[in-house]
């Protein structure tokens, strides 16, 4: 008998997150899904950033696969992907999934969104 028949990959696996190679990985980003306790810490990260308060390391601790590399992944995509050359079909793409994401973060928490966007317009200012 062979294996296949028996053992499958279950569909809702998803790999570890690696912040070197998946920056800026579209399928990374569009993949995240942001949750209130996410969002919170988002909203707090983003407000370091913009406000520059003193405030300049954090730790984020957690459980394995609670999804701490995910959210550092989505923020540093977010705040870079518009200072990086890309073709306009993958600009396309890129503001789309950009968007899609800042529409899940808004029914969660619209401050924080509306913060995303600021920090975005304060970080291309320079």
């Amino acid at each position: 008998m062979l294996y296949n028949k028996f053992i499958q990959v279950n569909e809702k696996f998803q790999t570890s997150i690696n912040l070197q190679l998946d920056l800026n990985k579209l399928i990374k980003l569009n993949s995240y899904i942001p949750t209130k306790q996410s969002v919170e810490i988002l909203n707090l990260l983003l407000k370091t950033v913009y406000y520059n308060n003193g405030d300049r390391a954090s730790v984020l601790v957690g459980p394995y696969g609670r999804g701490k590399s995910h959210l550092i992944l989505t923020l540093l995509s977010i705040l870079s992907l518009e200072g990086n050359e890309i073709d306009s079909e993958n600009k396309l793409i890129a503001d789309a999934v950009i968007y899609n994401l800042r529409e899940r973060v808004n029914r969660i928490d619209s401050d924080t969104e509306m913060r995303l966007l600021k920090v975005k317009r304060y970080l291309m200012s320079f």
